[in-house]
């Protein structure tokens, strides 16, 4: 005989609206970056009498936003390397940081170092006297979004 059909799964509810709701559209702002998501909506007769529960309705939810961008990048000349810094971003799922330089004639960022965790400091090691260096850095988050460049520094070593 075929194995019975599991029961379908209900989610879990919790209340989300403090006060009563007398619109039509009710917009939830604290769902996280990633996740299902479903409702259900009731009608309050009086303070301790509710309609049946209308039908659930899911959403599943995607992280596709960036972290921060980068803030206060500088640069130093220090003795055999450029010493970067940076604000750290302030981002919940913030899973490390990539460094771009541009050596001069160079018409493009090249990717100088990634995947820079739990610091807000990098030193380019690979740099020669005389010449002019450009950086940039950008914050990744644990599903690989990428921020846009922060603030342009440049320094000549």
């Amino acid at each position: 005989a075929p194995a019975p059909e599991p029961e379908p799964v209900k989610p879990h509810f919790v209340k989300i609206n403090k006060a009563t709701i007398l619109e039509e559209i009710y917009e939830d702002n604290d769902t996280g970056t990633n996740g299902k998501y479903s409702y259900y909506v009731t009608a309050l007769m009086s303070k301790d009498i509710a309609s049946t529960p209308s039908a659930y309705a899911s959403v599943e939810l995607t992280d596709t936003y960036p972290p921060e961008i980068p803030s206060n990048l500088v640069v130093f000349k220090a003795k055999g390397y450029m010493l970067l810094m940076w604000r750290e971003v302030d981002d919940k799922d913030l899973s490390h940081y990539k460094i771009y330089r541009k050596v001069e004639g160079d018409d493009e960022f090249r990717l100088l170092a990634d995947n820079v965790k739990d610091t807000t400091r990098y030193q380019d090691k690979r740099v020669r006297p005389g010449r002019k260096y450009t950086y940039a850095v950008s914050a990744v988050d644990e599903k690989g979004n990428e921020s846009a460049y922060s603030n342009q520094v440049e320094e000549q070593y």
